[in-house]
């Protein structure tokens, strides 16, 4: 029987954040792609299918090398990628039929490269290091010669990931496929960091990323006043992710942090310290408050 109510709703994504890493299929990028496509390889791939298993393979090809240097980021990996697909699929699940399957071919292929030539910094200009991902996509994809509309397509979903973007895309109305698939795309791109336990976590990688970049301010994202912050600025784009019961979610985790007192929001992130919050989360959501 699905969750109806919000509370249990935000109940159901608790779990799933618990059990997060069991969602995942196989050591690879490609692993997942390939549970998110329904169980590929086939006999015969179409070129989209065959672009994401070529694109799957680029990406964790460049984690693999970044990993052996020493230098594969914190945040912006092949995890991320990883959890991108899981969300994706948890996202499609709850909205049957939302995409064609073409589109969400699309979809996957964009977001399996959205992040490829990542630097560890935020955009410097507009789009910047989408437009990087996006170039070097297409150079990898050109000799599988994708029709010119499905490469836009990729592109449009790739520039779009730029956080600067969200509110500009929270105003838009979705009543096209490739405002649905945009919109599908930047939910998934955030997923796990809405979650209360990974999302703490990550909020500490993505901390650790940029210090490590040059940017010692950024320390602060790994504190719960960071992800307050971070919270309160994420739109929800789909009827997806809102029909999981991710707002409510997202509200606990904001009650909680306002109840604690200004040394417990300024702690960073700390394995004992992120089952902490995501118990006192989890008992906020069970209670009914604030949901």
């Amino acid at each position: 029987m699905q969750p109806t109510s919000d509370r249990e709703r935000a109940l159901t994504l608790v779990g799933l954040d618990q059990g997060w890493s069991d969602l995942k299929s196989g050591k690879t990028i490609k692993d997942q792609a390939l549970v998110l496509l329904g169980g590929l390889p086939r006999a015969h791939l179409t070129t989209i299918e065959s672009a994401i298993m070529v694109l799957a393979e680029q990406v964790e090809a460049d984690g693999q090398q970044r990993s052996e240097q020493g230098c594969e980021l914190d945040y912006h990996n092949r995890d991320h990628v990883r959890d991108v697909l899981v969300a994706l699929k948890l996202l499609v699940e709850a909205c049957p039929n939302i995409l064609s399957a073409e589109d969400l071919q699309l979809t996957v292929l964009a977001m399996v490269g959205h992040d490829l030539g990542h630097d560890g910094l935020p955009n410097r200009t507009p789009r910047e290091l989408e437009i990087q991902s996006w170039e070097m996509v297409r150079d990898l994809l050109e000799p599988l010669r994708l029709p010119r509309q499905a490469l836009r397509r990729v592109r449009s979903t790739i520039l779009m990931t730029d956080p600067k973007d969200y509110h500009r895309l929270a105003k838009r109305r979705r009543n096209s496929a490739l405002s649905i698939q945009i919109g599908l795309a930047v939910d998934a791109d955030l997923f796990a960091s809405l979650l209360p336990s990974r999302g703490f976590m990550l909020g500490a990688r993505l901390a650790e990323e940029q210090v490590r970049a040059g940017l010692p301010q950024a320390k602060a994202l790994a504190t719960l006043q960071g992800r307050s912050g971070f919270l309160k600025y994420v739109p929800l784009l789909s009827d997806a992710i809102r029909s999981l019961g991710m707002q409510g979610l997202i509200d606990a985790q904001l009650s909680v942090i306002d109840q604690l007192d200004e040394a417990e929001r300024l702690r960073p992130w700390a394995p004992d310290w992120g089952d902490e919050f995501a118990g006192l989360v989890h008992d906020h959501v069970r209670a009914g408050k604030s949901i």
